[in-house]
């Protein structure tokens, strides 16, 4: 296109070397806005600029990038074209980032495989038809490693142990995305394929014609009026499930008495037993006061503590690898890494369970175990991730509940958060030590129970009730494995591995068999609580790796030691005699649960305690500075608690996170856990 084309309408310059300098002035020209904008006439064919400069900014944009010298349609045909009113510019709308980032390829192609020993990409690999299946006895053989292609964005993953028989990612990301169907099934009897019976109807009455009769007689006041004989007629005699003949031989005394001696139903419990949920009580020892004629632990007198309820973890392992959401699980380990470019070095990403080093270690060391029969069958590791949290359930009164959640680690995260994924399994529901512990106590030693005593029983419940989950069953499976058929028809040996425990720091406490914030606070290490202020140092992770806690002979000897001096010799759990056995490691006079039932196979349980951010700091650390600072606020008075209340609500929503307003006052600190953790409260 010629420059002497390119000419402003509004101030007549000339001199523009591409339609891109052009527009750049359109923009700015306010002779040109005056002109063409607000007086817009009639069109001239002096050129095809002025015709480009009326179509809009869409025709506009498309005409810059075809700058080679083409001309626009209408300027073909100059005596037709005219014209049309401009709009002034307006802020082009962008779409949020969700929207313009690149989604990740398909996950089935992942698994184009390759020769991990082999350099090149473009080598022949075999159809995925072609895995052996996971029955086959050479599984266990020492496979080759298998490496997947990489995909767009440079990322692979290396299978040490030879290509996986469930590949879980070979869905599309549509199908992974849709919400789980929740099917409506008849109830049935474990173990049967009958389904259960209906219950006995909630009605004495021996047919519909009697209760429709007697509940006319008592709706109604004693003296019948017209609009009572019109209620009989219309209601009772007229209804169509009324039928004479079931009053043959009718009695209104006999009616009377059997709804006066009808038992009122009782709604069916949310733990019921066709659930697989088990109610039982849990025995505690008592430590006596003092010596007395229980020469030993087991003779001491029992405290029963009723109100467990919990399930059998096995059966709800069992159940949850039948469900759909069992074929996304990833039960082969590998390691990923992500190749940016040809020349670069790879790195390793750590996203999930199945992709740590933990989990490839438990995987290698179940493969390498000599079998104790003739199965041949694969064998995969289930990590078991634990939670629990006491919760109020009423901002007055006591009513709480003490939830045992168990998540399997073979789910991805992203799935696992998903409140539509149903991935938490309800374990157990924890009883409470309840107040006729004193009564029991007083009953048989003629003293209360001192709070050191009761403090003792708090821990000695945790682990008891812990002891019952972890049973016989369970126990087998983690040390020889149970054959469970897979969603995808394969049989495999599972055996069961104890990941994670998520809790807070008083139930971690409860957990560890450790003392609350003692000389040494930390359930993973032996670092003193004065040594604290240097975390984040790399003294801080020399001495946490070599200090780590470790359940040995001599922990557990010292645990025995002090249970001996509070069962036989009568002392206190806090006297200083027991505490002079304990001090040196902060433990407890308790014996672990995890430690009695897993020793043996050299589980080491301090290492389950992961770090729960949410309620050591957002929940913990950080809503006690923040309640300290109201409270110094409240001390120095005047407005500014108000101009507090005021500055918070006046923060907009902001970040990519979505950070809500704050529409109530943060100073009576009733935010929900979400806000501790949000930007507002939370940061």
């Amino acid at each position: 296109m010629q420059s002497s084309e390119l000419k402003c309408l509004g101030c007549g310059r000339d001199d523009f070397p591409s339609l891109h300098s052009l527009a750049s002035h359109r923009s700015k020209c306010r002779k040109y806005k005056t002109r063409h904008i607000r007086n817009p006439g009639p069109a001239t064919a002096s050129s095809s600029a002025t015709t480009m400069e009326t179509e809009g900014d869409a025709d506009l944009m498309g005409s810059l990038q075809a700058e080679a010298g083409t001309q626009t349609a209408s300027s073909l045909n100059p005596p037709e074209a005219s014209i049309k009113a401009s709009v002034p510019r307006t802020r082009s709308n962008i779409q949020p980032q969700p929207f313009t980032d690149d989604l990740p390829p398909p996950m089935s192609d992942f698994f184009d495989f390759e020769d991990h020993n082999e350099p090149s990409l473009a080598t022949e690999t075999p159809p995925l038809e072609n895995i052996p299946d996971a029955a086959a006895s050479d599984l266990d053989a020492g496979t080759d490693a298998a490496q997947t292609r990489p995909n767009t964005f440079g990322v692979y993953r290396v299978y040490k142990h030879g290509r996986p028989s469930l590949m879980p990612d070979e869905r599309k990301l549509r199908n992974r995305a849709r919400q789980p169907a929740r099917t409506l099934i008849k109830a049935q009897l474990p173990g049967s394929d009958q389904a259960l019976e209906p219950g006995p109807p909630s009605t004495p009455f021996a047919n519909t014609s009697t209760e429709l009769l007697m509940k006319w007689h008592y709706d109604s006041s004693r003296t019948k009026s017209f609009i009572s004989l019109d209620s009989l007629v219309h209601d009772v005699i007229l209804n169509p499930e009324f039928k004479p003949s079931d009053l043959t031989g009718f009695s209104a005394s006999k009616a009377a008495s059997a709804l006066d001696n009808h038992p009122t139903p009782h709604p069916r419990s949310v733990l019921s037993p066709d659930d697989g949920w088990i109610e039982t009580s849990v025995p505690l020892r008592l430590p006596p006061p003092k010596p007395g004629k229980w020469g030993q632990e087991k003779d001491a007198p029992i405290y029963n503590v009723n109100g467990l309820f919990y399930r059998k973890p096995l059966e709800v392992i069992k159940a949850a690898l039948q469900e759909d959401a069992a074929q996304r699980f990833h039960f082969t380990p590998f390691e990923e890494y992500w190749k940016p470019s040809e020349g670069a070095v790879p790195e390793r990403i750590l996203s999930e369970i199945y992709n740590s080093d933990a989990f490839i270690q438990e995987h290698t060391r179940i493969r390498s175990q000599p079998r104790n029969d003739s199965c041949s069958l694969e064998r995969v590791v289930v990590p078991i991730i634990l939670y629990s949290d006491s919760t109020h359930l009423a901002s007055f009164g006591t009513a709480s509940l003490w939830p045992i959640y168990l998540y399997l680690g073979n789910q991805s995260k992203y799935e696992r958060g998903k409140p539509g994924a149903f991935a938490a399994h309800h374990l157990a529901y924890i009883p409470k030590l309840d107040d006729m512990i004193q009564d029991s106590y007083r009953a048989i030693f003629d003293q209360s129970a001192t709070a050191e005593v009761l403090t003792h029983l708090r821990r000695e419940l945790m682990q008891a009730i812990w002891e019952k989950i972890l049973d016989d069953d369970l126990m087998d499976a983690h040390t020889n494995g149970i054959v469970i058929e897979f969603p995808d028809g394969i049989k495999r040996r599972m055996f069961i591995r104890f990941f994670l425990y998520g809790a807070d720091y008083p139930e971690k406490v409860l957990l560890a068999c450790i003392k609350y914030l003692s000389e040494h606070p930390c359930p993973r290490c032996l670092v003193k609580k004065c040594d604290i202020h240097n975390i984040g140092t790399k003294l801080d992770m020399k001495r946490r790796e070599q200090l780590r806690r470790v359940d040995d002979d001599h922990r557990r000897s010292k645990v025995e030691q002090a249970r001996k001096l509070i069962y036989t010799k009568g002392y206190s759990p806090g006297s200083e005699r027991v505490s002079d056995i304990l001090e040196s490691m902060s433990l407890s006079p308790t014996r672990n649960a995890f430690s009695v039932r897993l020793s043996e196979s050299g589980f080491n349980f301090y290492e389950m305690f992961a770090p729960d951010l949410m309620h050591e700091f957002e929940l913990g650390v950080w809503k006690a500075t923040f309640t300290h600072l109201i409270r110094i606020l409240h001390a120095k008075g005047g407005e500014s608690i108000q101009i507090l209340n005021q500055r918070y609500r006046a923060i907009p929503t902001f970040g990519r996170d979505t950070i809500r307003k704050f529409t109530s006052n943060v100073s009576a600190k009733g935010a929900p856990a979400l806000e501790w953790q949000t930007g507002g409260i939370g940061s």
